[in-house]
């Protein structure tokens, strides 16, 4: 979930590369819609969470302009991290101390079920699977610095990470560090927004506990939530400097798609690759439409999904 802080300028880490891809939009929300987080469903569709709201939506990378809402859960505020953690079911964080389930199994309609509240729970934030055969996802709590280990079988729940690179720090009188998480093989890539850290973590992939050190991957590198490639190359959504940025796995970053100053992807959220084989790399990202924090002071739209395309086919 995005951190609104003032950035004053790109990383004097980063060097600017010429561009090599394109920018299309494929939904724009009306002003102060803001979608977060991002998955893909097996058919290629997007499922798409928003933090203004607690609606949850559906849209087809092939049909550009059409939505279609998934589900509403009544009663709640926001909606933030999603994850598929079996076939067509997704583990979503709903209101920063619940863990719900939705299922896409019938062609009728999704069903939702609370798998878990957290009493104690600061703000959960992003979520991942843990390990490819397994029914444990694992929930990055912002306020705490710490990560959960969940069973979306049975709702059990306990503390499987928590260290000095994922703690909070006061962004405007909120305690918010950990942010974004992702699993690669078995390390633990996560964000820490306001600290500008990349860091990852060797794990258990059975118990989510740490086998490794914390090692920060990136310093100085800006990022909400974040992508990964098979090879380990992050992308990395910096909100506040309306940029994609790619991260190597030697920590060198550099600026993808666009700038400070640009408004081709203004106040990025969240970015998702797509894992099919092409000559091209296609990302898809959320935008809050840099409506928290207008770029150059001045512009700023409603929320976007976008996709943005590099390579050559």
């Amino acid at each position: 979930m995005a951190l609104h802080a003032h950035q004053d300028a790109t990383s004097k880490h980063q060097r600017i590369s010429p561009p090599s891809y394109t920018v299309d939009v494929l939904y724009q929300f009306p002003y102060g819609e803001r979608p977060e987080n991002i998955a893909q469903r097996t058919n290629g569709n997007l499922l798409v969470t928003l933090s203004d709201r607690s609606e949850l939506y559906e849209i087809n990378p092939q049909k550009p302009g059409s939505i279609q809402l998934v589900h509403n859960f009544t009663g709640a505020s926001f909606l933030t991290g999603i994850v598929e953690f079996e076939n067509n079911r997704f583990a979503v964080a709903v209101n920063g101390n619940s863990v719900w389930e939705i299922n896409l199994n019938s062609n009728l309609t999704a069903t939702a079920s609370l798998m878990v509240e957290i009493p104690n729970a600061g703000f959960l934030n992003g979520i991942a699977r843990l390990g490819h055969r397994s029914s444990f996802v694992v929930v990055a709590d912002s306020s705490k610095g710490l990560v959960w280990r969940v069973d979306m079988h049975s709702g059990n729940y306990s503390v499987a990470l928590q260290d000095d690179t994922m703690a909070p720090e006061d962004v405007f009188g909120l305690a918010l560090g950990i942010n974004g998480i992702r699993l690669l093989d078995d390390y633990l890539y996560f964000s820490n927004t306001p600290k500008h850290l990349f860091c990852r973590v060797r794990i258990d992939l059975s118990t989510g506990l740490a086998k490794g050190p914390y090692e920060a991957v990136a310093r100085e590198a800006l990022a909400d939530d974040f992508t990964l490639s098979p090879f380990g190359t992050a992308y990395l959504a910096s909100s506040f400097e309306n940029t994609i940025t790619e991260v190597l796995p030697n920590g060198q970053h550099t600026a993808l798609a666009g700038s400070l100053n640009s408004t081709t992807i203004p106040g990025p959220a969240s970015i998702l690759l797509d894992p099919s084989k092409s000559p091209v790399e296609t990302f898809f990202i959320t935008t809050n439409g840099a409506e928290l924090s207008p770029v150059n002071g001045t512009f700023s739209v409603g929320g976007q999904v976008l996709v943005l395309r590099r390579g050559h086919p």
